[in-house]
């Protein structure tokens, strides 16, 4: 694990998150998981349309028209309207991996595929680089 500074002053700890340097074939198993689960949840329609994020053919700007779109047919219509910001900044931090698995095998995903996940996120642990201080 390297520190990677987020934002803010370099002299606080906080500012920093760690990043993993995963062995080359970790990330070979990792593409394989994330093209099977992926392809899943585009083949059973679980994905919401207006989630943007990490997909194919979609962007920020995608999610940004959407909500423009729902703002100006709310004026269109005299209703009210509004958004509610939130920061997530630190939502990757720490997260459970049972409830991860739960909500996994709540959509759906179970069998070898499942039992796989399991076993890649059961027992992990992180080291600090032996070459960086």
């Amino acid at each position: 694990m390297i520190p990677f500074l987020k934002t803010g002053s370099q002299t606080e700890v906080q500012n920093y998150r760690p990043i993993a340097l995963l062995p080359s074939l970790s990330k070979v198993f990792e593409k394989l998981l994330h093209k099977h689960i992926y392809s899943y949840l585009e083949h059973h329609k679980l994905l919401i349309p207006n989630n943007s994020g990490f997909r194919k053919k979609h962007s920020t700007l995608n999610s940004l028209l959407s909500n423009c779109n729902n703002l100006y047919q709310a004026y269109d219509s005299n209703l009210s309207s509004g958004m509610v910001f939130l920061d997530i900044s630190k939502a990757f931090d720490r997260f459970d991996r049972t409830c991860l698995l739960f909500k996994i095998q709540e959509l759906g995903i179970d069998g070898p595929l499942l039992n796989r996940l399991s076993s890649f996120l059961s027992q992990r642990s992180h080291q600090q680089d032996p070459l960086r201080p």
